[in-house]
C-alpha cells in the first residue's frame, strides 16, 4: 500500500512540476518578447491625453526594401501593445500607425514607440536610411508635439500580434 501511495505521489508531483514549468516557459499571446540583436529607433515615454492621437511614421529614403515593424506600447507596461504593424516598405515610400486615447477616464497615458527592421542581413544599413517620427496631436492637427527618437543597438520587442 505504501509503495502504491509513493508512486501516485511521484506521478502527481511530476505532473505539477511539468504544469508549472509550462506556465512559466510559455508566454501569453501578445505579451511575448523576442530579443532583437539589431538597432531600433526608440521614442521615450510621451504622454497622450484623452482625445489626442499618437502617430508613429516611417519613410524609407534608401535603395533597399525594408521589412519594418512599428510598435506603440504602454510605457508603464511595455508588454501591453497599443498599436503594431509589420509591413514591407519600398524605397521612397512611407507608412504610419495611429493610437488614439478616445475612451476611458480623463487620465492621460504614457506611451513608448519602436521602429525596427525585422529581417535581413543588412539591418543597420536599412535602418540608417529610415526616417521615423512620433507626433502627439489633437484630432484637428493644430496642436502637435514632435518626439525625437534615440538609436539603440539592441531592443526587446513585443511579439508580432
Amino acid at each position: 500500500m505504501s509503495k502504491q501511495r509513493l508512486v501516485i505521489t511521484c506521478v502527481v508531483g511530476l505532473g505539477l512540476v511539468l504544469a508549472i514549468s509550462l506556465a512559466v516557459i510559455m508566454p501569453r499571446p501578445g505579451q511575448a518578447f523576442t530579443l532583437i540583436e539589431a538597432p531600433a529607433w526608440v521614442f521615450g515615454p510621451s504622454v497622450v491625453a484623452r482625445g489626442q492621437n499618437a502617430v508613429l511614421g516611417v519613410v524609407n529614403w534608401g535603395d533597399n526594401v525594408a521589412q519594418v515593424e512599428l510598435t506603440i506600447v504602454d510605457a508603464a507596461s511595455t508588454k501591453t501593445i497599443l498599436a503594431q504593424k509589420q509591413f514591407t516598405l519600398l524605397p521612397g515610400n512611407s507608412d504610419a500607425i495611429t493610437f488614439s486615447l478616445s475612451s476611458g477616464g480623463d487620465r492621460p497615458l504614457e506611451i513608448s514607440a519602436i521602429v525596427t527592421v525585422r529581417f535581413g542581413s543588412n539591418r543597420r544599413e536599412v535602418l540608417a536610411n529610415l526616417a521615423s517620427s512620433l507626433e502627439i496631436m489633437d484630432p484637428a492637427g493644430s496642436n502637435r508635439v514632435h518626439i525625437a527618437p534615440t538609436l539603440l543597438p539592441a531592443v526587446q520587442l513585443p511579439a508580432v500580434q
